[in-house]
């Protein structure tokens, strides 16, 4: 069952099926405030009075055709999560349209309370994640891109002519140096720009899930579906298993896919992130040959090779995002950005906005941060143990753990400091359970040790 960690408040149902509402009012007040309307006209009112977190909309309505009503009101109240409900086989067509203007997902009628559920799960998860992408959009998707640098300018150029471009484009770099935000910057200055960018993340989960992800099921469109004339953004592209990379291959070409029995037409642009080459792993029977020929590269430079910008990322850093830590104003004195321009940033981008926001928990507003502020970052990266020697494997144990403590448990950014990928990790993670370690050992009284030596003890580039 859902629990009570909720990032919702208050739904809107729309929905001109009395007996339906009843039902789903009720399930749904177990977590919710609830409000119920039964015309598009009602929702409408409700809508310019109030502001809701998650919307469940019946596609056909005595007023209104579900598509137009799905873009009104996303145009009254931006970003919120819709769940469409279909009540006919006929409306199934106009629910994928709908899925592509915005939507996150559709329930035919009738449901079990458990698509309910998982529908709502869903929608909360959405909910989360655009809650961050709208405070950190401005931040990552734009500071990617600024700085005089000489890679950064290189990188802008890139950036410009891919977006001219419609060829499919892998973005080369090692983690943390901000690929995803390069590939949202590339969509949106596309001609394609408002429509679809959606992102799969092909180290995560199994290959079954991943091909779910991809292609869709028997009732449930896929990424590749839905993105239909826009762009797919298909993260750590290398842990792709063959199998499936040769089913992208084909649609690609072919531009159509087959689900539920039915050819649906699918024209996307394919944007990938990788640490190394495509045509690389094509050559060691890693990736398919053919379809690492379709992508343009574009590499995307480590922190260390544009020191000059961090002034300009760090004062854009504290101009969008100080505020929510109540230290607007802040900056950092030169000898502070001397000292940083030190380190060696084996997190790139990533351990920059890290180190900044541990730094304005503790910063005044309008007060010069001094270098002793990051001194996690600035000590030095040797130490002396005088305790009993470890085999390698505990100390590599050990590490992975200090890595989980030192970015609050994110997988993501813990794999890309050790250098591994999301999967690894996971694996890892699944053998110390088994072996009855308690992975949950490593304590935020450890994270100074990890700051300087999180990259340094495992140098092996990500598999």
């Amino acid at each position: 069952m859902l629990d009570g960690t909720m990032t919702f408040d208050t739904i809107l149902i729309v929905d001109d099926d009395e007996a339906s509402c009843r039902r789903l009012e009720a399930f749904c007040r177990r977590w919710y405030r609830v409000d119920v309307v039964r015309t598009a006209a009602d929702a409408r009112k409700a809508l310019s009075k109030k502001g809701y977190d998650l919307l469940i909309l019946e596609v056909c309505l005595p007023d209104g055709d579900g598509r137009e009503i799905l873009k009104t009101l996303l145009a009254s109240q931006p970003d919120p999560p819709v769940v469409l409900m279909t009540s006919a086989a006929t409306d199934v067509d106009t629910a994928l349209h709908c899925l592509r203007e915005g939507a996150c997902d559709y329930l035919p009628k009738p449901y079990a309370p458990e698509a309910l559920e998982l529908a709502l799960r869903r929608a909360e998860k959405l909910g989360r994640q655009l809650r961050i992408n709208r405070r950190l959009s401005g931040l990552r998707h734009e500071a990617v891109l600024l700085g005089e640098s000489a890679a950064a300018k290189t990188l802008k150029a890139a950036v410009v002519r891919m977006a001219a471009a419609t060829v499919p484009v892998q973005l080369i770099g090692e983690p943390g140096t901000g690929k995803s935000a390069v590939a949202r910057a590339i969509h949106a200055r596309s001609e394609n720009a408002l429509e679809p960018f959606l992102k799969v993340n092909c180290a995560v989960g199994s290959e079954r899930q991943l091909e779910e992800e991809l292609f869709g099921s028997e009732d449930r469109p896929g990424v590749l579906e839905l993105a239909d004339g826009g762009t797919v953004l298909l993260e750590a592209i290398q842990e792709m298993p063959l199998s499936i990379q040769q089913k992208v291959f084909s649609i690609f070409r072919e531009k159509r896919l087959l689900r539920a029995g039915r050819e649906r037409p699918v024209q996307v642009r394919l944007i990938a992130t990788a640490t190394e080459e495509l045509s690389t792993l094509a050559g060691q029977g890693r990736f398919l040959p053919d379809l690492a020929c379709e992508f343009t590269a574009v590499k995307v430079p480590p922190l260390r090779d544009r020191l000059a910008d961090l002034p300009q990322l760090v004062q854009h850093w504290f101009a969008t995002e100080g505020g929510r830590f109540g230290c607007a104003g802040a900056m950092l004195s030169p000898e502070t950005l001397g000292k940083l321009g030190e380190h060696a940033w084996k997190g790139n981008l990533a351990e920059l906005w890290n180190a900044l926001e541990r730094v304005a928990l503790t910063a005044e507003k309008g007060r010069t941060i001094p270098p002793g502020a990051f001194s996690f970052l600035l000590s030095p990266a040797g130490f002396v143990d005088d305790g009993p020697l470890l085999t390698l494997e505990e100390m590599e144990r050990r590490h992975v753990l200090r890595a989980l403590a030192y970015t609050n448990q994110n997988r993501t950014r813990a794999a890309g400091l050790l250098k591994i990928s999301v999967r690894t990790l996971r694996n890892k993670l699944h053998l110390y359970r088994y072996q009855g370690i308690d992975i949950g050992e490593c304590r935020q009284s450890e994270l100074p040790m990890i700051a300087p030596s999180a990259s340094k003890s495992n140098p092996r580039k990500e598999k």
